[in-house]
């Protein structure tokens, strides 16, 4: 197999957003996604079934992020004070990804913690 595409299918699993598309060239498409195109059209069976299968791995990989971000959004959303923010800023930040990112990012534990204790008040038994 092309060496070059082992170290791309190698890339893939440690720079994923390389690949998919958030980390983007200047003409606005993933940063190997010309030079993979012009290698398929030259590469041997092997070779486009391993590629295949590197992006099967890498449409996997951005499916659960995408999961992720919308439910830390969904998550973000119920921690939404008065005056804070807008509603929907979350969900929007996250299907605009070039909005800046919040200066301190949140875990899911945390979020989960403080909405538990906001449900708590807003509905005590």
């Amino acid at each position: 197999m092309n060496q070059g595409l082992e170290i791309l299918i190698a890339r893939t699993k440690t720079h994923p957003e390389e690949f998919i598309g958030h980390e983007l060239t200047t003409n606005n498409v993933p940063k190997w996604l010309l030079m993979i195109q012009n290698f398929t059209r030259y590469a041997t069976d092997e070779e486009k079934e391993a590629w295949q299968e590197a992006m099967t791995d890498l449409n996997k990989w951005h499916e659960n992020k995408r999961r992720d971000d919308f439910t830390q959004a969904v998550m973000k959303e119920l921690l939404v004070r008065e005056g804070e923010e807008e509603i929907g800023a979350a969900l929007y930040s996250m299907s605009h990804p070039k909005q800046p990112r919040p200066k301190q990012l949140l875990t899911i534990a945390s979020i989960t913690n403080d909405a538990l204790a906001i449900l708590a008040t807003a509905h005590p038994k």
